[in-house]
């Protein structure tokens, strides 16, 4: 196993004894918060990144202005918009070969779990505002 691996297995096992589920998949690690899966990018020795990508469409009312809105109200969590999706994304300095790497991991984790709060609250949000404009009753010259 390289050194690489062994870090991501490493870091799936602390994430499974703050008692998430934990799945490696080549170099990342799969697991759920708040009912969405997320996947942790482990970047050895460095850091490791929270990324939750959503299917988005018209209905949803989340796009571009609403993508660069939560990036202006959201300080370090980050929205990129794709082709009918958005991804979230944030990156942490984080060595699971240090002492503190659990006690770090669990700050991680309880930091990604308010961001995806966060995100939660702007897909509602843009949800409303694109109802009640399509209620709007069009004006009329």
């Amino acid at each position: 196993m390289s050194g690489a691996e062994t870090e991501i297995a490493r870091t799936a096992a602390l994430i499974q004894e703050l008692g998430y589920r934990a799945q490696i998949i080549e170099t990342s690690i799969r697991t759920a918060m708040s009912g969405w899966t997320v996947l942790v990018f482990v970047f050895p020795g460095q850091s490791i990144q929270m990324y939750m990508g959503l299917s988005v469409n018209a209905e949803d009312g989340f796009g571009l202005e609403q993508a660069n809105e939560f990036n202006k109200t959201n300080r370090f969590v980050k929205c990129y918009i794709g082709q009918e999706a958005a991804r979230f994304e944030q990156d942490f300095y984080f060595n699971v070969s240090q002492p503190s790497a659990k006690g770090e991991l669990e700050r991680i984790f309880s930091s990604w779990e308010t961001a995806i709060g966060s995100v939660r609250e702007a897909l509602r949000v843009a949800r409303q505002r694109h109802r009640e404009r399509a209620e709007e009753p069009a004006s009329s010259n």
